[in-house]
């Protein structure tokens, strides 16, 4: 059984403003054109939307409308807790867990993600952990964080 991945980052804004910048505004800080099934063309997708609740889902479109799920829900308790069972580029059967949670903190909030379940990856899990133990630095700890900072 492989390590959860973990991050955690310290946000300079209260719980309910980071989460609704986590969710809400998806679209405007993910880093689309590295991280996105559009990105593996060259290319970035037409559209990325979120169903913001428990069993909502999160769609790209590409630029031919075709839309790829990247994953779903399974609990949306705004503003401290999220879990997305996450599948991008996959079959739903092969998600891995998203836990994302929300403490208030001196000066804000520390925001932590913990990506586990590698085990439905079987064969490739190790390698696919590897990637987004990095791809959450940059796309967390790096394109979240400056979102929460204005920069985006």
């Amino acid at each position: 059984m492989l390590p959860p991945v973990r991050k955690t980052i310290h946000i300079k804004r209260p719980p309910a403003q980071a989460f609704h910048i986590f969710t809400d505004e998806l679209a405007l800080w993910w880093p689309l054109d590295r991280h996105s099934i559009a990105a593996r063309s060259g290319r970035r997708p037409a559209a990325l939307s979120a169903h913001l609740s428990q069993g909502g889902e999160i769609w790209e479109t590409d630029h031919a409308g075709q839309r790829h799920l990247w994953g779903s829900f399974a609990s949306y308790d705004a503003p401290r807790h999220l879990v997305l069972n996450w599948h991008v580029g996959r079959e739903p059967a092969q998600a891995t867990r998203i836990d994302l949670q929300f403490h208030a903190s001196p000066g804000g909030c520390d925001a932590t993600l913990v990506h586990d379940g590698w085990e439905a990856l079987q064969g490739e899990a190790a390698a696919i952990r590897a990637g987004y133990d990095t791809g959450w630095d940059y796309v967390f700890g790096s394109c979240f964080a400056r979102a929460c900072i204005g920069g985006a």
